[in-house]
């Protein structure tokens, strides 16, 4: 079986969170004999660049409400637009989604300590199908996310942290649907009743038969426009009990 060592591991995670390589292209390195620690240091500076293009969109704004995550969150400004405009507007959302990313990514961005001068009300926090993609395994991935959800209640001990289970993804027969199972089962534990909420709305995704519906993930992955009208339709009753709009 093909091994790869600890630093190279992560070296991985990072390339393939910014989509520089394939699995493919990294084995090829690899073997090859290529060092690929030599990457390291581009891969920090870019990911440095990235994380900073998000700062910026925030800056200066008084955020209610904080998205956490990967291409799922970031879509929000695409995909999801408008939704995201009519929904979340009035609670100045930011977006801290980064697509590709892992819970691994996550972390370091949360440790670069940029998030410790908002006092967002809620935190929705959606991550860690990635880590599932690239092989790290259902309690790797849920140990990620935990530290994930401790990070952000040091730094943020004033905020709700809205924990989302991993959504569904590919065919029902995928093996990675155990995995994804698996992980949702372990930090569903997360959950306190008061400032740590986990939210499952997988199932809105979902027909009878375990298959994701088409119109709403066109790629059994991402979602689309529809997609994400429902995802906010799921999220609405949680948020309800934290965040309050006060008509003009």
């Amino acid at each position: 079986m093909f091994k790869i060592s600890s630093s190279k591991f992560k070296i991985l995670i990072a390339l393939l969170s910014l989509g520089l390589v394939s699995l493919g292209g990294f084995f090829w390195l690899e073997e090859n004999k290529s060092p690929a620690e030599k990457s390291e240091a581009e891969v920090e500076k870019y990911y440095q660049k990235m994380h900073t293009r998000i700062m910026k969109r925030v800056k200066g704004v008084p955020i209610d409400l904080l998205f956490i995550g990967d291409s799922i969150t970031e879509h929000w400004l695409d995909d999801g637009k408008d939704i995201w405009a009519k929904e979340y507007g009035a609670w100045n959302p930011g977006n801290f989604g980064l697509s590709g990313d892992t819970t691994y990514g996550v972390l370091w961005r949360l440790k670069q300590n940029d998030i410790t001068g908002l006092k967002p009300k809620v935190a929705i926090v959606l991550i860690g199908t990635n880590d599932l993609s690239v092989g790290r395994g259902a309690a790797a991935t849920a140990r990620g996310i935990e530290k994930i959800v401790d990070t952000l209640k040091k730094q943020l001990p004033d905020t709700t942290v809205v924990l989302i289970g991993l959504l569904p993804r590919s065919r029902a027969a995928d093996p990675g649907r155990k995995l994804i199972t698996e992980v949702n089962q372990s930090i569903s534990k997360l959950e306190n009743g008061t400032d740590i909420r986990y939210l499952d709305v997988g199932n809105s995704f979902m027909g009878e038969n375990g298959e994701v519906d088409p119109e709403l993930m066109p790629d059994g992955l991402h979602l689309s426009n529809k997609g994400y009208r429902v995802f906010a339709d799921a999220m609405k009753p949680t948020l309800a009990q934290y965040l309050t709009v006060v008509e003009p």
